[in-house]
């Protein structure tokens, strides 16, 4: 965080030297500030009037949230200090008060970057005669040294406590230029001479002024994205390369965004260009965009979902191979290849038995990491015209690959009603859609709704399975959806990145000497909890949003949220309530009475029980495969009624949970416990529902959470407690809604 202070000295620099600028000079020859930022730029920011700028960002609850952090504290502290400065100096004010600034960043090594600030003084011109040494007189607590190149001066100010820190200035016409980086500042001094056609000066680089062109609006800030560049970038922060970053850089040219600074949200709104030979986002920026809809059965423990939508997945697959034929034919030619081999060895025709049932949106999910080594899992959703057309042809290629080339080690599972199946066609998505997809190799895969589910992880899948069945998915999460609605429900491309859900996966793909900053920024990173990023297609390209969402107790509430997920998501509960154990009187035998028995298929026992008048009747037990009694519950004349025992499969008779029943319907007090024997939860039923006090535990006892249900509902307050018994935070409900 020190390396980035620096930057803001430099501010204090410029008021130092406004003296000499003012009085010495006015009129003349003005240059427009791009014209001196060099073409491999990153990133640009540029506001028109300094000093308006930073009224706005300092008067933000963002800002004042950020200067809890050491580094944005002492930012702020130089901040006013320059501001101090500027309104005590009238010279130094009407110099440097409300001029126009851009910052851009630039790689300066593979590993490294630097920033170039350009203050654009107008009526101050023909500084290049200034003698800097003079101004370096100005300048206290530096050893100033001055130097030539390419007919420039540059002034060298450097700190005598640290002699790497060196801030270096120099003029061009009415503008003042400033960095830290020697070769940056060279670079900056070469731009005019290095410009020509195939290096052409940002102003006249028909790909950037076609976006710049399009802004209207005179926020204070503006942002240009150069995609050129922002793979090498990337690669400045992560341990390998992002396929992401990379199409991004391939497709994309440049975005011109307008800044708007709200108290809770960061917009940036504006245009960006596709590349004229780019892949998948070239082909999108040509086609109309679809509706997003995965998101509603996408689970809670989504980190990152990537969408890509269109109208008619035909007119998209025509266009994405018309942008190979033009920029990579022979990729192209090698797929065609590959495909049409596979086909003749399946004896079936993909685009017929598969592709023709696509509807409108593709999409790519990352969920949280359920444990450790985890990072590489992902999830895609095809959207479906017709979900049991789709399945027949899947059904159709699954029974080509088991009987032509028969290695078919997986059998289809049943789970929550799901059938999973594995797609054990090696590197079959990557033949289709490219690099992209492969990581999806032999994945598994089950149908949700209208959609095709794939991983190349089962449990992930069962997360999926499971948040689905039981509700908790993106669609009933107030704060995703919510931030969802400020974006359009039809676009082209659009990205969401929950913070809080995706920093494991960050801080495990960041480089090793980057962690330790993760870790300890780690409060001020997850309070952006959310992020989104959408393009639409409008025949020139993409109208562009660039939201972050910031909440300073992002942080607190996803810790929450995790305590809250285990306590709930492996509860018997659920099973209890769903009534799934249960007998169905259809299911046994007509005598009237019998002593009915039923075997599992190793042949042990599964059920026994008496039957009276044709009803379950008294105790009646159920057991595992394995032997050990799974359940213990009492019927009177076929109806559930009193106290039924349930134990986990171990030796010893473990209870699992206690529940009781009047007529038919859970109504008293309710237990579970851990295979250890500890308590993990207990509350009382009322009419089936659960009602009043309720209490969680963790495995060694310790209490996890307490609250309130009414009629089913949560209610009132909910308190949360750490492993070590403190309490860490609580959340207000009513009905079963939480209040923000």
């Amino acid at each position: 965080m020190k390396r980035f202070f620096r930057y803001l000295l430099i501010v204090i620099v410029l008021g130092a030297i406004g003296f000499w600028l003012f009085i010495r000079y006015a009129g003349g020859k003005q240059k427009k500030a791009l014209s001196v930022i060099p073409s491999d730029a990153v990133l640009i920011v540029e506001t028109e009037n300094l000093t308006q700028a930073w009224q706005q960002l300092r008067e933000g609850k963002i800002w004042n949230y950020l200067t809890q952090n050491a580094y944005f504290k002492q930012l702020n502290e130089d901040m006013e200090l320059f501001n101090t400065y500027i309104g005590n100096n009238a010279i130094a004010s009407q110099v440097l008060k409300n001029r126009s600034l851009i910052m851009s960043l630039h790689m300066t090594s593979a590993n490294d970057y630097d920033f170039l600030y350009v203050a654009d003084l107008k009526k101050m011109s023909l500084l290049n005669q200034l003698n800097l040494s003079k101004i370096a007189d100005q300048v206290s607590g530096y050893n100033a040294k001055q130097r030539k190149y390419n007919g420039k001066k540059i002034l060298e100010l450097a700190d005598p406590e640290d002699p790497g820190f060196i801030i270096y200035l120099s003029f061009s016409d009415n503008l003042l230029l400033a960095t830290f980086s020697a070769s940056l500042m060279e670079k900056a001094i070469d731009q005019k001479a290095n410009v020509n056609e195939e290096n052409p000066h940002w102003t006249q680089h028909a790909d950037f002024t076609s976006v710049t062109e399009r802004l209207r609006s005179r926020e204070l800030f503006k942002l240009y994205i150069n995609y050129r560049r922002l793979n090498d970038f990337s690669l400045a922060f992560l341990s390998e390369e992002s396929e992401v970053f990379r199409i991004l850089s391939e497709s994309l040219t440049y975005s011109a965004l307008d800044a708007d600074l709200q108290d809770e949200i960061i917009a940036l709104e504006g245009y960006t260009g596709a590349d004229s030979v780019g892949g998948y986002l070239k082909a999108l920026s040509e086609v109309e965009p679809g509706r997003i809809s995965a998101w509603k059965i996408a689970s809670e423990q989504t980190a990152a979902y990537l969408s890509m939508s269109f109208d008619n997945f035909d007119d998209f697959y025509k266009k994405l191979i018309g942008v190979y034929e033009k920029g990579n034919p022979e990729e192209l030619a090698d797929s065609k290849s590959k495909i049409g081999k596979l086909e003749r060895l399946l004896g079936v025709n993909f685009q017929e038995t598969f592709f023709n049932h696509f509807d409108n949106e593709i999409v790519m999910l990352k969920l949280r990491p359920l444990k450790n080594g985890d990072y590489e899992d992902i999830s895609l959703l095809i959207k479906m015209k017709d979900i049991d057309a789709a399945r027949a042809g899947l059904d159709k290629i699954m029974k080509r690959i088991k009987r032509r080339i028969m290695v078919v080690k997986f059998e289809p599972e049943i789970y929550k009603n799901h059938t999973i199946y594995c797609l054990e066609m090696p590197g079959f998505f990557k033949i289709f859609f490219g690099k992209m997809f492969e990581e999806l190799d032999k994945p598994y895969f089950t149908y949700i709704e209208n959609f095709v589910v794939f991983s190349n992880s089962k449990p992930d899948l069962k997360l999926l399975i499971d948040d689905y069945t039981e509700g908790n998915t993106l669609a009933h999460n107030p704060d995703f959806t919510d931030f969802k609605d400020n974006f359009a429900n039809k676009a082209n491309l659009s990205l969401f990145v929950r913070t809080p859900q995706i920093y494991q996966n960050l801080y495990y793909h960041s480089k090793p000497e980057d962690r330790k900053d993760i870790t300890e920024n780690k409060e001020f990173i997850l309070s952006f909890e959310h992020i989104g990023f959408q393009l639409i297609s409008d025949n020139q390209g993409f109208k562009t949003k660039l939201l972050g969402k910031h909440n300073p107790d992002a942080e607190k509430a996803d810790k929450l949220q995790v305590i809250e997920n285990e306590a709930f998501n492996d509860l018997f509960q659920k099973e209890l309530e769903s009534d799934s154990f249960a007998l169905k009187l259809d299911q046994l035998p007509l005598e009237k009475d019998t002593l009915y028995t039923l075997k599992n298929p190793n042949g042990t026992l599964k059920i026994e029980g008496n039957i009276k008048n044709g009803k379950p009747q008294g105790l009646w037990r159920y057991y595992y495969p394995s032997g050990n009694l799974k359940a213990a519950l009492n019927y009177t004349d076929g109806i559930l009624e009193g106290t039924a025992y349930f134990y986990h499969d171990k030796a010893g008779k473990t209870l699992k949970a206690e529940a009781k029943y009047q007529n038919g319907t859970l109504h008293g007090n309710y237990f579970e416990f851990y295979k250890n024997g500890t308590q993990k939860t207990r509350f009382a039923y009322q009419n089936g529902k659960p009602e009043g006090f309720a209490q969680f535990f963790y495995p060694d006892g310790r209490k996890k959470i307490e609250g309130e249900y009414k009629k089913g509902e949560k209610h009132g307050k909910w308190i949360f407690f750490d492993r070590q018994g403190y309490k860490i935070g609580k959340e207000r409900w009513r009905n079963g809604k939480k209040k923000k």
